[in-house]
């Protein structure tokens, strides 16, 4: 088979864009990646994959005699990506925050891709902007809200433990989808407020995790909610 034209943003489009998905998402064979694209000819996946070579890992292993050829998408090429993308905004990551997003890139995110590929969504981009908009900066929006006048006006005499346990709740609401992935995504972002403040620059909610229960609805009526409760809590003490 012939080579065909490169793609420009082959993680983005394109069915190689599924197959590092999926290769992301756990190391897995050209053989396992055709059969979850329901694609009827693995040499066009195998193919794909020595076309775009400089996107995966690859080694081969023996199991009972055979050879298997195991591919895993590379994090470092997303997170060429994302730095691409915050150049045109002007802005660059730290060589501590680089090194910690790629290893936030290379374990706790591919879990989340492992999931969300369960449920055919391949775009490890969106997904990353996602799981960064609506999980990794959750306590930002949440103490940016705690700083607010409306808070300081509505709620100056509620006690800490009462706001603390309203996260609480909301966090682990939001566990249905990925478990506790959204945890360690939340401890992520607590740990590199920084880091995740320069993301949010590029990273904007995007309709592609309908059906999973993520922060977004969190952030756009957190005010709402966060009446209805406050307020709940203090007509029973009455």
């Amino acid at each position: 088979m012939t080579k065909g034209k490169r793609i420009e943003s082959p993680i983005r489009e394109g069915l190689i864009s599924k197959i590092y998905s999926i290769a992301y998402g756990e190391p897995t064979t050209g053989y396992q990646i055709a059969k979850r694209l329901n694609t009827p000819h693995v040499n066009k996946v195998y193919t794909l994959i020595k076309q775009y070579n400089e996107l995966f890992d690859t080694k081969l292993i023996k199991e009972g005699g055979r050879e298997s050829k195991i591919i895993k998408g590379k994090a470092d090429i997303l997170l060429r990506e994302i730095e691409k993308e915050l150049s045109t905004i002007g802005e660059s990551l730290e060589d501590e925050e680089r090194k910690k997003l790629l290893d936030f890139l290379d374990t706790t995110f591919r879990k989340f891709v492992k999931v969300a590929n369960q449920n055919q969504i391949w775009n490890v981009v969106d997904l990353f902007y996602n799981v960064v908009y609506g999980f990794c900066s959750m306590r930002l929006f949440y103490d940016d809200f705690l700083k607010s006048d409306e808070f300081k006006e509505q709620f100056k005499d509620t006690p800490k433990h009462v706001v603390e346990e309203f996260f609480k709740c909301i966090k682990e609401s939001l566990k249905e989808g990925f478990g506790e992935h959204v945890e360690e995504a939340v401890r992520f972002g607590e740990e590199n407020k920084m880091l995740v403040r320069k993301l949010l620059k590029i990273a904007k909610p995007h309709p592609l995790l309908v059906g999973f229960h993520t922060a977004s609805p969190f952030i756009f009526d957190l005010t709402s909610r966060f009446c209805e409760v406050l307020f709940s809590i203090k007509n029973t003490k009455k």
